[in-house]
């Protein structure tokens, strides 16, 4: 494991609010963060000892927040959310060493991590620190969650020179895609070339390649029904510099695979031509 969570007992104290940001949107934003937590197959820890005895309302323990008769106003489906977020995970407070640890936080004013975006943020930073390929591959798919790579991904990864140089840019790159190509595609589809200037507008360049490389830029992917289907991904971002042949490859969307929703990664690396 590359990264652990761990959530921050103070950040459930309410004086950490200084904002005073509305309690049950905190419980919906931690929520979101651990969806995807479990959905990658990692756990958040935590001391529970210390995490029950914080006040998170005033005078109001967590402990008697869950068990107790007081919660100001917070809905029962909200304290359920809460609780099942807490106890479905592990009680060890500890995080193996030489892991990268990104803090978990309930009230905002303790951290900047319960909003999900941040959440996502922060994995890509230590993403783009990462210098060896392999790990570079492992911790890749869990911080793009609105993209699908293909089934070979990691080799175009082994054809970058210098690898270590250019991770912050590949982790850019994806941000831009993973964020905004499905959108600026269902928006400009009738008219494809203000597409890509969307995406171009952000990076170094977008363009696409030359129909007749459309066989050596096809790549495959596992579609919804669990299939492998071939597409063309021949839109590309390009690294380093415009004439550079190391580039990001991909697809807006596609029906059946990601229900439309997700882009397509192809290949990132020097072109396969």
């Amino acid at each position: 494991m590359i990264v652990q969570n761990k959530l921050i007992e103070e950040s459930f104290d309410f004086r950490s609010n200084l904002q005073c940001c509305e309690l049950t949107e905190c419980i919906l934003a931690l929520g979101m963060v651990d969806a995807h937590i479990r959905a990658i197959g990692e756990r958040i820890n935590f001391d529970e000892e210390k995490l029950y005895s914080q006040e998170i309302l005033k005078s109001v323990t967590l402990a008697d927040f869950f068990w107790g008769t007081n919660t100001e106003g917070v809905s029962e489906d909200h304290r359920s959310l809460l609780l099942e977020i807490l106890t479905k995970q592990p009680k060890s407070a500890e995080c193996d060493s030489g892991n990268s640890i990104i803090g978990i936080y309930l009230y905002p004013d303790c951290g900047n991590h319960s909003h999900f975006k941040d959440y996502l943020n922060n994995r890509r930073d230590i993403l783009s620190t990462l210098t060896d390929r392999r790990n570079f591959y492992l911790l890749l798919h869990s911080c793009f969650p609105d993209s699908l790579f293909s089934l070979d991904i990691e080799a175009g990864l082994n054809s970058i020179k210098k690898f270590s140089n250019h991770t912050s840019e590949i982790v850019k790159n994806l941000t831009v895609l993973n964020d905004e190509a499905v959108k600026a595609f269902k928006e400009h589809r009738e008219n494809i070339f203000e597409a890509f200037r969307v995406i171009k507008s952000q990076l170094l360049d977008c363009v696409p390649d030359k129909p007749e490389n459309d066989t050596k830029l096809t790549f495959d992917f596992i579609d919804d029904e669990g299939d492998t289907v071939s597409v063309v991904c021949s839109p590309h971002t390009k690294l380093v510099a415009k004439h550079s042949d190391c580039r990001i490859y991909f697809y807006w969307c596609h029906e059946k695979i990601g229900s439309e929703e997700k882009v397509l990664i192809g290949r990132i690396g020097t072109h396969p031509y």
